[in-house]
């Protein structure tokens, strides 16, 4: 059986979401941890993820993949 990852994805993430729909204090935690502990950015994660129900991360761009090759001094 083959399955491709953007549907593998949707998959875990609806998983995930219903897992938590009964425990909002669990969901928050997720959304605060997500947001570097900045609950403005916190609250701007749960009301994103919430209406895409989506858990996942936009991908790096090539500026930040360069910059995590470089090394560091």
């Amino acid at each position: 059986m083959t399955v491709e990852w953007p549907t593998l994805l949707r998959q875990i993430s609806a998983r995930l979401f219903e897992s938590t729909q009964d425990d909002e204090s669990a969901r928050e935690m997720t959304w605060l941890q997500a947001a570097g502990d900045d609950p403005a950015r916190a609250a701007e994660e749960a009301e994103t993820r919430t209406k895409s129900r989506w858990l996942g991360f936009a991908g790096a761009s090539e500026e930040e993949i360069a910059a995590r090759e470089r090394p560091h001094r």
